[in-house]
């Protein structure tokens, strides 16, 4: 311990390097109030920073702080679940960090980002214990294939991966980042991305799945349904094309899935779903989708069905499936069925 602290001092004394216990938000706010921050700001040009995580701390790094642009080397380090009370701009400021060639995070199992298209020379990215990452793609990212070669071990250990595209822009390089994380079990895409990537179907643990405002090609059903070990599937406002007006899950189709969400899709019109698709399906829920006004038939040959929830569907779908309704043959063996107020109730109420 004594051989540490020495070490560290000298470090410190040469502006080697300087470590923060603790980013507090006073120091967010005004990063030279605490003595950590004064004793970096009299030393200058720090090369190499460490900050360590604890409860307290409300981000990562200030984008004020006036040794950022000498910083090269910069080490997180602390709480292994700590989640920022700041949701938006975690790592934002690391464009401030003009000449930044390494950051290690290090302790951590989840992190969200915010990547700057301003990433400059950052290509060594060290994130050993990292199994969730979020990522939000603002802008066109420089440099991303270098990037993505240079943490390609470090991907390859991502669990679960949600991916933010603001704009078409993103759209490339939201692929990219997906292609590289072929060990995932979980992944949510939100955002326009009108092709999934075609070796999706070959992510040996891919078994949850999440679609919101991707705007996909109609046929990108056929990439999806080809998922041998998908168990929950969620399809999300616009999941596909505005244009898509008919949903199809074809015969052998999803032969893995247990759970299926279908809510907000408000183009589509008509639902099919073949005899053989969904074998698994246990559980299904059906909501908001004003446009949907007949169950697909194909829904009596669940057999696995247990639990139906159906809620703020139009009032003629809500008809046709009462006990003497036209389609309630399709759902009369599911034994659960948790049928709520159609749209136009909710609306008046």
């Amino acid at each position: 311990m004594i051989l540490y602290e020495t070490c560290v001092l000298k470090a410190t004394e040469e502006s080697f390097l300087q470590i923060n216990y603790s980013l507090q938000e006073n120091e967010v706010a005004n990063p030279f109030t605490s003595s950590v921050a004064a004793k970096a700001a009299q030393l200058g040009k720090i090369r190499r920073l460490a900050i360590y995580l604890d409860e307290n701390t409300d981000r990562l790094v200030s984008s004020r702080d006036e040794t950022n642009g000498h910083v090269r080397s910069l080490l997180f380090f602390g709480l292994r679940d700590w989640i920022p009370k700041s949701e938006k701009g975690l790592l934002s400021p690391l464009k401030d960090f003009k000449v930044l060639r390494v950051l290690k995070v290090e302790g951590l199992s989840k992190v969200e980002v915010e990547l700057p298209s301003e990433i400059g020379n950052m290509v060594h990215l060290r994130l050993t214990n990292l199994r969730k990452l979020k990522i939000r793609l603002s802008s066109s990212l420089q440099n991303l294939e270098e990037i993505l070669k240079s943490t390609g071990s470090t991907l390859n250990r991502i669990r679960s991966l949600i991916v933010f595209v603001d704009n078409n822009s993103g759209e490339g390089q939201a692929m990219q980042i997906v292609s590289s994380c072929r060990s995932i079990y979980k992944l949510r895409l939100d955002g326009p991305i009108a092709e999934l990537p075609k070796e999706l179907h070959n992510y040996p643990n891919l078994t949850k799945l999440q679609l919101w405002q991707c705007g996909l090609k109609e046929d990108q059903m056929g990439i999806l349904e080809t998922l041998p070990n998908l168990t929950t599937l969620c399809l999300g406002y616009n999941t596909f094309h505005e244009n898509t007006k008919i949903l199809v899950f074809s015969k052998g189709g999803f032969p893995s899935l247990e759970f299926l969400s279908v809510s907000s899709m408000f183009g589509i019109t008509e639902w099919r779903a073949e005899e053989g698709a969904m074998p698994c399906l246990c559980r299904l829920e059906i909501e908001y989708c004003w446009g949907l006004t007949t169950l697909p038939d194909g829904l009596r040959y669940l057999t696995n069905l247990r639990e139906l929830t159906i809620r703020a569907m139009p009032r003629a779908l809500h008809r046709r499936i009462e006990e003497d309704g036209e389609d309630f043959y399709k759902i009369q063996h599911v034994p659960s069925l948790v049928i709520g107020e159609p749209y136009e109730a909710m609306l008046a109420g």
